[in-house]
């Protein structure tokens, strides 16, 4: 008999002696945890799915068109010759692999463009969706038209933030490639190794890089000021904790490739079908469709994982951070 007592209660959780933080949008007014700062950027694009696919919508034009003309491309160049293929099992001489690599070359040109194209969608994603960020962790209803007129006069200064940075990234990754390639011809040896050793040396600056400036297109937004102020921004919030930005980063951006993946394949086998032996106008149509599809669901997530990523690394670089992002505007 318990005499009318009733269970105990359970016992008062350990208090870690602070107070808890703040949470006047989706995320506490605190240092994120990787968990945390996806959950925030799930329901960051549930809160606002409208605004947030319709810019992912704009830009996957743009990327729907570098695809298109880059299935073009190869269509009229044709793929890599079968003769042009080693024979399975045997070792591949210099020369062959010199002529499978210009045999290759409209698709390394593809490769190129796409890897340029990405630079510039992300980039451009990181910046438009930084508003709709911003009136998340805020817990604030996104007024679209009152930002527009806030951000409007920004864009030229993101458009040439998205310039200087993929051409710092593509021109540190490809110009080296192209410049091993142009004795390929007539040293085979040596410029494979050279293509080789750009590789090993530029893939780390690049990523580096990647590091230092993929926030600036948030800062810009977000805080305005000069393309030097959004450069220097982004690369100070980074500066002491490089190594978790970089992964959460490319965390970020794995998924939303792994999104992409998901929403595409469907197009993938419409137009895999419809290939057969030679690219058809229905294949490329339903791959560009696809990639466009992508684009717009991958695109605005990694944009507001971005600007997540960002107020993570604010909040917990500067204290008093929270406290100005608890004040009603």
């Amino acid at each position: 008999m318990s005499g009318g007592w009733g269970p105990p209660p359970p016992p008062p959780p350990p208090s870690s002696g602070e107070p808890a933080a703040a949470r006047p949008g989706v995320i506490p007014l605190r240092g994120l945890r990787l968990g945390e700062l996806l959950e925030a950027t799930v329901a960051t694009l549930r809160r606002s799915a409208r605004i947030a696919l319709s810019v992912g919508g704009v830009l996957a034009l743009l990327g729907g068109a570098a695809q298109l003309l880059s299935q073009a491309y190869l269509t009229s160049r044709g793929v890599v010759p079968a003769a042009a293929l080693p024979d399975p099992g045997t070792q591949v001489t210099p020369e062959q692999a010199r002529d499978l690599l210009l045999a290759s070359g409209p698709i390394l040109i593809a490769a190129a463009v796409s890897f340029i194209v990405g630079l510039v969608l992300q980039t451009l994603a990181a910046g438009v969706t930084a508003p709709i960020t911003g009136a998340a962790v805020r817990g604030q209803p996104l007024d679209w038209e009152r930002t527009w007129q806030r951000m409007r006069p920004l864009l030229p200064r993101l458009l040439a933030l998205t310039v200087l940075i993929t051409g710092v990234l593509g021109g540190v990754v490809l110009l080296p490639l192209l410049l091993s390639m142009r004795s390929l011809s007539t040293q085979p040896e040596s410029a494979i190794a050279a293509m080789v050793l750009s590789m090993l040396v530029t893939v780390p600056i690049a990523a580096f890089l990647w590091t230092r400036l993929m926030l600036a297109p948030v800062a810009l937004i977000l805080e305005g000021g000069s393309l030097a102020d959004a450069v220097r921004r982004g690369w100070s919030v980074v500066r002491r904790r490089g190594w978790r930005a970089f992964g959460v980063a490319l965390m970020i951006v794995l998924l939303g490739q792994v999104l992409a993946t998901v929403v595409q394949f469907p197009f993938a086998i419409v137009g895999a079908a419809t290939a057969a032996d030679s690219p058809s106008t229905l294949a490329v149509f339903a791959s560009t469709i696809g990639v466009m599809v992508g684009f717009t669901v991958m695109l605005p997530f990694i944009g507001v994982g971005m600007g997540m990523l960002y107020t993570d690394l604010r909040l917990r670089a500067e204290p008093g951070l929270a406290a100005q992002l608890n004040r009603p505007e």
